[in-house]
């Protein structure tokens, strides 16, 4: 799609966000990120990324996991009607990390970023309030963090399997420990921040972070 068709579409969820909102009381979406390719202002892209930040325990809420809550909202919104894909953040955590590097908020409870938005139609990318990190050793902090609630998570994932009714349903069943796997296998990409803020010597081959 066209650049400017993307920003039309993330207008769009901006919108569709506004209206979970009115009936969202407990305030469980606290505000939506665009993260990604469309911050490079291509003439064509793909697709748009974003990150949804919710209002839930970090430990149901680590990397690539799918918080029920917040699905059955994009659902009801059906935001798969929409060339966007979509990452969940807890609000207890930067929405920054290994794979968002930097973010802009264009949608919180206070409605549509409508400053955000017309910068990155404008193409105007110098005036946006971008999130990142703030030094490498702050990553590598944030992703030991999200590590162990990933690992944990998995634990507990391993550990309802031991419950007959909830293991009845094998594609489910399937699909929850896989989603679950996922975060730890892309840490596997992440060894070397983990392990240099450790102390330790990162693998052979494992990706590292530029740090120019």
């Amino acid at each position: 799609m066209k650049y400017t068709t993307a920003v039309a579409r993330l207008r769009s969820c901006a919108d569709d966000l506004d209206r979970i909102a009115q009936i969202d009381h407990d305030r469980l979406l606290v505000d939506a990120w665009v993260f990604g390719e469309l911050l490079e202002a291509p003439d064509q892209l793909d697709v748009i990324s974003l990150a949804l930040v919710v209002d839930l325990p970090v430990e149901e809420v680590t990397w690539e996991a799918r918080p029920a809550l917040g699905e059955a909202m994009t659902s009801f919104l059906r935001f798969d009607k929409y060339p966007v894909q979509w990452w969940w953040r807890p609000s207890a955590w930067p929405v920054w990390n290994h794979a968002i590097d930097r973010a802009v908020r264009f949608w919180s409870h206070d409605g549509p970023d409508t400053a955000a938005l017309d910068a990155l139609a404008a193409q105007h990318h110098d005036g946006l309030q971008m999130i990142r990190p703030s030094h490498t050793e702050v990553l590598r902090a944030q992703l030991l963090v999200e590590h162990e609630a990933a690992r944990q998570h998995l634990q507990d994932v391993i550990d309802q399997y031991a419950d007959r009714d909830w293991r009845g349903n094998t594609a489910a069943t399937v699909s929850t420990l896989m989603s679950q796997f996922e975060p730890l296998l892309d840490n596997d990409v992440l060894a070397p921040h983990v392990c240099r803020s450790a102390g330790k010597t990162p693998r052979p081959g494992a990706a590292d972070i530029d740090e120019s």
